[in-house]
């Protein structure tokens, strides 16, 4: 299936372009879940806030065919 990744902030430099097919699009197979997309992305899954079509999801989270999902940098400080 196909999905649709918009990486935001530092995200975006460190996923290398081969993960990515044309206009932010991921294949994967039809039963991965969040935790497989942050995989392929080569992103550990508590690396980032990912929302799956506008709402926050978990690394168990099943995606399905055209979902859109943002990927967000963790932020931290002191």
């Amino acid at each position: 299936m196909k999905i649709k990744v918009d990486l935001r902030g530092d995200l975006a430099r460190r996923v290398t372009a081969a993960s990515l097919m044309d206009e932010g699009t991921v294949e994967l197979p039809g039963d991965a879940s969040v935790g497989a997309l942050a995989s392929a992305l080569g992103l550990a899954p508590a690396s980032a806030v990912f929302v799956v079509n506008g709402v926050a999801a978990r690394a168990g989270q099943q995606l399905r065919e055209g979902d859109r999902v943002q990927a967000f940098p963790v932020a931290s400080g002191g």
